[in-house]
């Protein structure tokens, strides 16, 4: 092997192995985009309640993870009028694909907590959620798709 063969052969291999020894971290999932989403309560006292609307990302920070966008979402109750929920804040997602957010309640009644995960593709994300007010505190899971 002449000497210029083995020095470019070299470079080569440099090359592809300081790739492999990036200390980059992986980025955030890309979850800018809507998404369909549903809640289901797993409580027996709320067994005709459940909850359906859209998330909305706008924007994903590039170093905290933190999540910006809105929500619709209404709650359906057995025969009563849909109760419209707007917007969503605590919002950010980790590297590895872990999510968490909270719904806005009117006037201060209580908190909606979401925790969950996002699929590798940031096609879909599912999780559970607690309701809580000062009432009573309701369970249940949720889940999202890209629309």
């Amino acid at each position: 092997m002449t000497a210029y063969r083995r020095a470019t052969l070299g470079v080569l291999l440099a090359v592809a192995l300081a790739g492999c020894n990036s200390t980059e971290p992986d980025p955030f999932p890309n979850l800018i985009g809507r998404y369909s989403f549903e809640a289901l309560f797993r409580d027996a006292l709320a067994t005709d309640i459940r909850a359906a609307g859209t998330l909305l990302f706008t924007h994903v920070d590039p170093d905290t993870g933190k999540l910006v966008g809105q929500a619709d979402v209404s709650i359906l109750v057995n025969g009563q009028p849909p109760l419209r929920l707007i917007g969503f804040d605590l919002a950010s997602v980790t590297r590895e694909g872990d999510i968490t957010f909270r719904i806005h309640l009117p006037d201060q009644v209580g908190q909606w907590n979401f925790t969950g995960s996002v699929s590798p593709s940031a096609e879909t994300m599912h999780g559970n959620h607690a309701l809580a007010t000062t009432e009573a505190e309701l369970l249940g899971t949720w889940s999202a798709g890209r629309m």
